[in-house]
């Protein structure tokens, strides 16, 4: 409780992006030597205000750019859409890891993503490469689904992208088979 409570005071990447000269005290130090910056529901708030914003696809690139010689990673976890804050962290980034969910329409949106991943490396940042595919998030081994959407993945993605071999169980169905042993 105390550590939930921790996060919500301290600053977050929205304060990150919204501030133009001033830079907030924003990385948190996880014990497991991992830094990380926290975020909040507030972030899809801004999304609508960066539409007016003059070049607003840069914002996530100045907003990391202090932290450039500090870290030799840093990950950007972006929500599944398309939107200004996703194009922006595309900007600021050198490398895409792609995870996708054992789902049918998660294939069907691999696609706009690869569109958008090119149009940035042609407009905007030409060092922009994909890395991979996580090969899948929220499996359930046990669903025909998941078993289809993995050989989909494989078939039309394999041959031209690295598709990283973890697969990340779906914990709903984790909980609920303990539920039913108990």
């Amino acid at each position: 409780m105390m550590a939930a409570k921790t996060v919500q005071q301290s600053a977050t990447l929205l304060n990150l992006l919204s501030s133009a000269r001033i830079r907030p005290k924003v990385v948190l130090h996880h014990e497991e030597k991992v830094d990380f910056i926290p975020s909040d529901i507030g972030l899809s708030d801004m999304e609508v205000s960066l539409v007016t914003v003059m070049a607003h696809e840069r914002v996530m690139e100045q907003a990391l750019e202090p932290f450039k010689d500090k870290y030799d990673y840093c990950l950007i976890d972006c929500m599944p859409s398309l939107g200004i804050i996703t194009v922006a962290s595309l900007v600021a980034a050198d490398r895409v890891l792609i995870p996708v969910q054992a789902q049918h329409f998660a294939l069907k949106g691999l696609v706009s993503l690869f569109k958008s991943v090119n149009q940035v490396k042609l407009r905007i940042n030409p060092r922009l490469d994909i890395d991979g595919i996580v090969h899948l998030t929220m499996v359930d081994k046990r669903t025909n689904l998941s078993k289809d959407v993995c050989a989909a993945l494989r078939s039309a993605y394999g041959h031209a992208l690295k598709i990283y071999r973890a697969e990340i169980p779906c914990q709903y169905a984790h909980g609920r088979e303990r539920r039913q042993h108990t």
